[in-house]
């Protein structure tokens, strides 16, 4: 399986995307409130099912979740942002895009859900939690920190077969493609192009490739009143 959002794939997801009935849970009013005090994430996750994965039939992600981490330990009294499949049995292999106001601070995975199933209905879960995504203070499955009044890319999100089944992080490739990127995001929501939108992929050595663009940051442009 591919572990980058390649160009030639890029304008597919992009219409894709555009079609979802769900593409995000922000809006103008939530993000005046927020504005100057939580940042802004934007990524994608293919809820969709993979077929002929190894020795599965099919695996689907069904959730994903991240809360926040300060000094080797997840901070209990906060929320958690937890992302999941719209539906079990009627989706798309595709990505949907969220962009979502976060808190400001480190966040890390704890927790995901692959759903297995081999012939025959033998349908079982691959499960991660704090307990395992966690190891000795140490986030394993990955983080993201971000600061208030910031928007970033963190990347795509979807399944894994190589190793897995697990939940994998893929990335757009190349600055044109990211500006691409940026530019559906603000036809989206255009009450946030003032702001630079980053390139800062969700960072993990167990869950995707460290990649990094030379020049990530796209600048935000006027925003008419």
């Amino acid at each position: 399986m591919w572990r980058t959002v390649c160009t030639m794939t890029l304008l597919s997801i992009l219409a894709q995307a555009a079609h979802a009935e769900n593409p995000a849970k922000l809006s103008e009013e939530t993000f005046r409130q927020a504005l100057g005090q939580q940042g802004f994430i934007i990524l994608e996750v293919n809820w969709g099912r993979h077929w002929n994965c190894g020795e599965y039939e099919n695996v689907q992600l069904q959730r994903l979740t991240f809360s926040r981490f300060e000094e080797g330990a997840v901070i209990t009294n906060l929320p958690s942002l937890d992302l999941k499949t719209p539906s079990k049995l009627f989706v798309k292999d595709e990505f949907t895009p969220y962009a979502l106001a976060v808190e400001p601070g480190t966040w890390a995975l704890t927790g995901f859900d692959v759903k297995t199933a081999r012939p025959g209905l033998d349908v079982g879960h691959a499960i991660g939690n704090a307990d395992n995504l966690i190891a000795q203070g140490k986030p394993v499955g990955g983080t993201f920190t971000i600061a208030a009044g910031e928007i970033i890319y963190l990347g795509h999100f979807s399944r894994d077969c190589d190793q897995g089944p697990i939940p994998w992080r893929y990335y757009l490739t190349d600055r044109e493609d990211f500006v691409r990127y940026v530019a559906r995001f603000r036809e989206w929501y255009p009450f946030a192009a003032g702001i630079a939108v980053e390139y800062r992929l969700f960072a993990t050595e167990n869950l995707g490739r460290q990649f990094a663009l030379e020049n990530p940051v796209v600048p935000g442009v006027a925003v008419s009143e």
